[in-house]
């Protein structure tokens, strides 16, 4: 039985369920016959190609978050200066959504809060702003607003 289970050209056991010697017999597919570097160099090749594709899709899908932000920030300043601060306050929090570190969006957020006699949220965001940057003169001044409307002179 030891005869019949061993292959004829290199001597090992043949496992059970096979019916020819996966070292000696020929391997099918167009992978099995390359040469260990050639694999390994397609493979590397191919890893090249994916990162590069992973980088334009990143790229891509960073340009259009940045083309939202500003289009809804511009939606937004427009409907602060029509004086609809309501419909300013929701097209600015949306760029926000998508640019959220940009300061002036935030600076933007703060002074349509503050048109709609929402002081306690302008506040908020106005003391993260100055904790960034003190210095901001702009900051300040909203800050010096919003403390008057809410009577803390």
């Amino acid at each position: 039985m030891d005869n019949e289970r061993t292959c004829p050209q290199c001597g090992e056991i043949i496992p059970w369920r096979q019916a020819k010697c996966p070292l000696c017999s020929p391997h099918a597919g167009i992978l099995w016959s390359l040469e260990r570097n050639t694999f390994i160099l397609l493979i590397f090749l191919t890893l090249i190609i994916m990162f590069v594709i992973t980088g334009f899709i990143v790229k891509a899908y960073h340009a259009k978050e940045k083309a939202l932000a500003e289009e809804w920030y511009l939606r937004g300043e427009a409907e602060l200066k029509a004086g609809r601060a309501n419909e300013a306050i929701e097209d600015l929090r949306t760029a926000l959504t998508y640019s959220r570190d940009n300061s002036l969006y935030v600076l933007v957020l703060a002074q349509a809060l503050g048109a709609a006699n929402r002081q306690e949220e302008a506040r908020a965001y106005l003391l993260s702003l100055w904790e960034e940057e003190p210095g901001n003169e702009t900051v300040n001044l909203e800050l010096g607003r919003s403390a008057v409307k809410q009577g803390r002179v």
